[in-house]
């Protein structure tokens, strides 16, 4: 980290889960009072670490902004191999932890910014009614025939045949090492199998009480969404509509080529080099 980024990291947190378990959490706080708190919460298999120089760019404009992983994902730790978690668990427990922690010190709005999983499970939050707003960026959901063409390939392959073969075999799915999604808890990753094969993802297989949590919903939900994504069609981004059909959406697909820029993709927009280029497109998803 160079001097500039390490002013912004207001303070390293650790949070408890109902269970005990200690979450990593990182506060970045703005110089001036906060215009609004927002919390990032990850992607499949991406640690907070890889969202930090986005929250600190956020923070500088006046945000206080909260990154976090889901247990067994800390970034330099051996514990996607030794805890036992799913997907339930990080968000009934570690998301919504977090959720109340920001809360107790949030002065004015709550905003949750999702990137793709991170929008994918506020709905079955039990204190989700303590978040103002909710902004997704590369959001929808995984189901694998709604995918492209190029996609679903590699889907039919990582489902069939990889998580079913390797995580029994290995204790964890091995994704770093077959160069698919990311190494991934056991149970995560059969979870996310069973959502991803079902064409109404978790709400399709959760059960009828978390599809009417889903649908009763009413919240602002901005989203940026990029017609390069490569894991989430136009058409995965239409399906996470209809799993809150009573949020009021405002949806931008963009083209990256309207920003002179050749590639944005799944996780692109959060590196560092999309600052200049792609990071203020951020600030119409926090406004209210």
């Amino acid at each position: 980290m160079n001097a500039h980024f390490q002013a912004h990291i207001a303070q390293a947190q650790t949070v408890s889960a109902p269970d005990g378990y200690a979450l990593q959490v990182n506060r970045f706080s703005p110089q001036q009072p906060a215009k609004a708190t927002v919390v990032i919460s990850a992607a499949m298999g991406a640690p907070q670490s890889f969202y930090h120089p986005f929250a600190s760019w956020l923070s500088r404009q006046g945000f206080e902004v909260y990154c976090f992983d889901y247990r067994g994902m800390e970034k330099g730790t051996n514990n996607v191999k030794t805890v036992d978690t799913d997907i339930t668990t990080w968000m009934l427990q570690d998301a919504n932890s977090v959720l109340k922690h920001a809360k107790a010190q949030a002065a004015g709005r709550l905003i949750w910014l999702g990137h793709s999983l991170g929008c994918q499970i506020v709905g079955t939050m039990p204190d989700r009614h303590l978040i103002d707003q909710m902004a997704g960026i590369a959001t929808g959901t995984g189901y694998w025939l709604h995918a492209d063409w190029a996609l679903k390939s590699k889907a039919w392959l990582l489902w069939l045949v990889m998580v079913p073969t390797l995580t029994p075999l290995f204790g964890y799915f091995p994704g770093n090492t077959v160069n698919m999604v990311a190494d991934l808890p056991a149970r995560v990753a059969y979870q996310w199998r069973r959502w991803c094969l079902n064409r109404y993802y978790l709400a399709g297989v959760e059960g009828e009480a978390i599809r009417a949590q889903y649908q009763a919903m009413r919240l602002p939900f901005k989203v940026l969404s990029f017609t390069d994504d490569e894991l989430m069609s136009a058409r995965n981004t239409e399906d996470i509509f209809e799993m809150y059909p009573q949020n009021r959406i405002e949806h931008r697909r963009l083209d990256p080529a309207e920003l002179k820029l050749k590639r944005i993709g799944h996780f692109g927009f959060f590196r560092k080099s999309m600052e200049q280029a792609v990071w203020p497109l951020a600030l119409s998803l926090l406004e209210e």
